[in-house]
């Protein structure tokens, strides 16, 4: 998704960051004030990427997350759904990234 928010990130990185879970949702402090834009607590699917702008944190949906009352996934607060990671293999290696895991997105 190409929005302001998702542009503002994109010309911050390299982010180098520890990685963070609250259920099925992996999120990280990317350091960032990104500016927000058509900011929502829904998330489409499964595999939705989403800026939070409370913790200055991107996040990647795979399944319920905390805030759930179903299968879908839902945000802790309103966000910025800036992606989507496409197909069944990027969403089952989600599901194998540990918490406290170092990322750097490029």
């Amino acid at each position: 998704m190409k929005n302001i928010t998702s542009d503002s990130i994109s010309a911050s990185l390299p982010i180098r960051s520890e990685i963070n879970a609250s259920g099925e949702e992996l999120y990280f402090d990317a350091g960032i004030n990104a500016p927000v834009e058509n900011s929502t607590r829904e998330v489409n699917i499964v595999g939705d990427a989403a800026y939070l702008p409370d913790g200055k944190c991107p996040c990647l949906f795979f399944g319920r997350t905390s805030a759930s009352t179903d299968n879908k996934p839902v945000p802790a607060s309103v966000g910025v759904v800036i992606g989507r990671l496409e197909g069944d293999i990027a969403i089952e290696a989600l599901k194998t990234i540990l918490p406290h895991a170092k990322v750097m997105v490029e």
